[in-house]
């Protein structure tokens, strides 16, 4: 079974870089825009192999020889329970909004080799659940809420052009960010939770991309 998807996505994959192949070499002549939309290939193999769903769309913009800016949309869906600390966490979705303003290193090359580039970022994370019930504890109870974070970080990576216009993005970042809001949705005996759901929490996590795009 597992397999057969990976096989799915793998012909998918293959397809998807056949056909933009075929439309750079038709559209080669054509005057540029300085647009990349771009998706991250890199996502979805990791969030499936932690049993969930995700994807990954950017959109980069030359604003000079050597800058650019990108914003990133992550989306992430789970629905397997996965311990926590303190409870059983599972039924959450997550989104990411990410811009970035990009530095390229190559003076002859403009928006290709290696790069670095800083972002902020803003996450909101939607009904998520912890469910403590089925543990061993004296204070069992539910707890359904959303949560949105803010930080930034910075990164470093290396981009390159096929056929002219297929872009292919390797990027690695290094963040933190705060948890700032959180809004319960519905709770039972989760009283000894309420004042405790994260806030001001600060987290670290780093940030991999293996994005494919096409150059307008």
């Amino acid at each position: 079974m597992v397999g057969m998807k990976i096989h799915k996505v793998c012909t998918t994959l293959f397809l998807f870089l056949s056909a933009l192949t075929c439309f750079a070499q038709n559209d080669s002549a054509k005057k540029q825009l300085g647009i990349i939309p771009k998706v991250d290939l890199f996502l979805p193999i990791g969030a499936y192999a932690a049993n969930q769903a995700a994807f990954s769309f950017s959109l980069e913009k030359f604003i000079g020889r050597y800058i650019s800016i990108q914003a990133a949309y992550n989306y992430f869906y789970s629905k397997t329970p996965f311990p926590a600390d303190y409870a059983n966490v599972d039924d959450q979705y997550m989104s990411q909004i990410i811009p970035e303003l990009r530095f390229y290193f190559n003076e002859h090359k403009n928006h290709k080799g290696f790069y670095a580039g800083i972002y902020p970022e803003l996450i909101l994370k939607h009904h998520v659940q912890e469910d403590i019930s089925s543990l061993t504890t004296n204070y069992p109870y539910q707890l359904i809420y959303n949560q949105w974070m803010f930080g930034g970080g910075m990164d470093v990576g290396f981009q390159t052009f096929i056929v002219k216009r297929i872009a292919l993005d390797f990027l690695f970042g290094y963040g933190m960010d705060e948890v700032k809001g959180v809004k319960v949705i519905s709770q039972e005996n989760a009283y000894l939770r309420y004042n405790s759901l994260g806030l001001n929490t600060i987290g670290n996590y780093p940030r991999i991309a293996v994005n494919v795009g096409y150059k307008f």
